[in-house]
């Protein structure tokens, strides 16, 4: 599990949002969502903007724990 998906799973518990109701909000499918949290796909900005909204966070948090996690992803 990425750093970034502890992240939305934690603020998706601290809410009480199940997963699935964080991708509707977030207008993603549920599997793009878990594709996001590991770090598969490469989400447009306006996506980690939708998801920190149906999160009540910072977008900017969410895009630098994203970004630690692809880059600890990427390394062998």
């Amino acid at each position: 599990m990425t750093e970034f998906e502890l992240l939305v799973r934690q603020q998706a518990r601290s809410k009480k949002i199940p997963m699935a109701e964080v991708a509707r909000r977030s207008r993603l499918s549920r599997q793009s969502l878990y594709n996001i949290c590991n770090c598969t796909s490469h989400p447009k900005l306006q996506t980690f903007v939708d998801l920190a909204h149906a999160l009540d966070i910072s977008p900017m948090v969410l895009l630098e724990a994203y970004l630690q996690s692809a880059d600890k992803e990427e390394q062998p």
